[in-house]
């Protein structure tokens, strides 16, 4: 099979310059689509493993920036459009809230220890969502005034407490950073309402 382009004269030269440019412009839009395409084909799934030890580096992150103080990275951990259950409050907090939740808590309680304890990470979405079950072993001490809650506890000032929860966190994988959405802790259920006793090295004499 032979290929006519034109004849050997001027005009069949003209016939193929003309034809260049032509054949550029009905090829642009394939060729640009075949260049998205090829820029929006996601990159290998990491390992399931490697998938496992970046959630929980995200969990540690923000339990180190509590207990560390640092308000900064803690609320650079959440999730933009992070949601959960304000505790006692029947209210939803979102990342706009964390502010206030950050100065309530901080001011009247001092994170001394938090201890996470892995028990499994559930990979979803293929490899961008996660869910961190694990149990938190925390241990603080009340800085406020002493009182009488609602509930009848009383609290008094430098009293150091110790709490052990389940807790089950949601994590999004973006822009490369694994950010908490949500989740579910699990006090309610535990004897005591996960109250523990004081580990000794944090007992005061």
């Amino acid at each position: 099979m032979r290929l006519h382009l034109g004849g050997t004269g001027a005009l069949g030269k003209r016939s193929i310059a003309a034809s260049v440019p032509t054949m550029l412009r009905i090829c642009q839009p394939v060729l640009l689509a075949a260049l998205l395409v090829s820029c929006a084909e996601p990159g290998p799934t990491p390992a399931p493993s490697d998938i496992e030890a970046a959630v929980w580096k995200a969990v540690e992150k923000r339990s180190e920036s509590w207990v560390s103080g640092d308000q900064e990275t803690f609320e650079d951990t959440h999730h933009p459009e992070f949601a959960r259950w304000l505790a006692r409050r029947g209210k939803l907090e979102t990342k706009t809230d964390l502010d206030t939740l950050w100065q309530r808590q901080r001011n009247r309680r001092s994170a001394l220890s938090q201890t996470v304890t892995p028990e499994r990470v559930q990979v979803l979405a293929d490899g961008r969502i996660a869910i961190a079950h694990y149990t938190l072993l925390e241990v603080s001490e009340y800085t406020g005034p002493d009182e009488v809650r609602a509930d009848g506890e009383a609290r008094k000032n430098g009293e150091v407490s110790a709490s052990q929860r389940r807790y089950s966190d949601i994590y999004e994988l973006l822009d490369g950073e694994w950010l908490f959405v949500g989740g579910h802790r699990d006090g309610i259920n535990l004897p005591n309402r996960g109250e523990i006793e004081v580990p000794e090295e944090f007992r005061k004499p």
